[in-house]
């Protein structure tokens, strides 16, 4: 090996110590929690290697042996770290298998050469996450008001190492929470097993108009230092209630009827829910309570005037219809068959009574 025994001894003395080695730039792995992994052993890029030392990163300025090997004698020393206890395979290539890497593995990892005189040593980092449940949206409000600001719901994460991104989606578009009305409150703790449980609670602010609306919550996690991954929960629709601040008051067929006619009044409001109950009046007069709809059979003249409709807990808001039942009566004096002799004066009047003005003709039959 080009090194006399004693020169040896000497520095497998002073790797033990972990002192004056020759120290190359780390690298990163990274694993899924219950993943195996395989850390590569950079120095023993610098030539073949007598010996191969793996130790783990306490603090900043302890290392801990975990495992050796002598390739020559393919002696392998344990140092039996209970944490570490049957979960290390060290390889003929000087690499080192950790089995069942969990959060307690996301450490710096050193591994020591020997090579003729020289001891050389390079570092692996162990990046460990671990993939969260699906995001839950619970506590759910049964449906939020106009102009209040109001809690929507929890979304839950589970079991997410490192801690996950809560983000919120209105209509499945990312969700300001700069913007006014909203507000997002997040927090996080560890769990028994070591994860994090986040709990993200959103309260919104909703518009007159907005009626029915969607809430997702997203949950962002990293596999590695730059790769992220994304859940996104199931929508949770929402609706919007809002007062009623104009009543709407429809005649069916026309407001403009003839006499005989049928005709419907139906009354509607502008709010969620809408109101299903109003009171149906006739010049002020109470004519139907606890209706939408108001029917007039076979109309007649006494039908015509002003006919409101108002929603049982507003009286005062009320939209006003004129009807008007057109009609046309006709009445002939004399109206019995006369008789005259040739020469003799007759008078005849037509009377009318109508709805609107009229112009009468008398004509002879031929």
């Amino acid at each position: 090996m080009g090194a006399s025994r004693p020169g040896i001894v000497q520095r497998l003395l002073i790797l033990i110590l972990g002192m004056g080695m020759q120290v190359q730039a780390s690298t990163t792995v990274t694993a899924m929690v219950g993943d195996n992994v395989t850390l590569t052993c950079d120095s023993k890029k610098d030539g073949n290697p007598y010996m191969v030392v793996w130790k783990v990163g306490v603090t900043e300025n302890q290392k801990d042996q975990l495992i050796s090997l002598i390739l020559v004698k393919n002696e392998i020393t344990d140092s039996k770290n209970s944490r570490y206890n049957g979960r290390l395979i060290l390889n003929t290539d000087c690499s080192l298998n950790i089995l069942n890497v969990g959060i307690q593995d996301a450490k710096m990892f050193f591994c020591s050469t020997v090579v003729e005189t020289d001891i050389h040593e390079s570092s692996v980092f162990i990046n460990v996450y671990n993939q969260p449940s699906n995001p839950e949206i619970i506590q759910l409000a049964p449906f939020l008001v106009a102009g209040k600001l109001q809690k929507v719901g929890q979304c839950v994460v589970k079991d997410s190492y490192p801690a996950a991104k809560i983000s919120w989606q209105y209509n499945f578009q990312n969700l300001d929470i700069n913007k006014p009305g909203v507000v997002m409150d997040n927090d996080s703790t560890k769990n028994n097993k070591g994860f994090f449980d986040i709990r993200s609670t959103l309260e919104y602010m909703p518009k007159r108009g907005e009626g029915k609306i969607n809430f997702t919550c997203q949950a962002t996690y990293f596999e590695g230092l730059v790769r992220s991954m994304t859940n996104v929960s199931s929508p949770v629709a929402m609706f919007v209630h809002y007062n009623t601040s104009k009543i709407s008051l429809q005649v069916t067929p026309a407001p403009d009827v003839l006499e005989g006619s049928n005709v419907t009044l139906s009354c509607s409001g502008d709010g969620y829910p809408s109101p299903e109950k109003f009171t149906f009046t006739k010049n002020g007069d109470e004519k139907a309570v606890g209706l939408a709809h108001y029917e007039l059979i076979n109309v007649t003249q006494e039908d015509t005037g002003e006919y409101a409709c108002s929603p049982l807990e507003n009286p005062d808001l009320k939209d006003p219809v004129n009807i008007t039942v057109h009609y046309l009566a006709l009445m002939m004096t004399p109206s019995e068959n006369i008789s005259k002799m040739v020469g003799e004066n007759i008078t005849l009047e037509c009377f009318v009574k109508s709805s609107g003005t009229t112009e009468v003709t008398l004509m002879k039959k031929k």
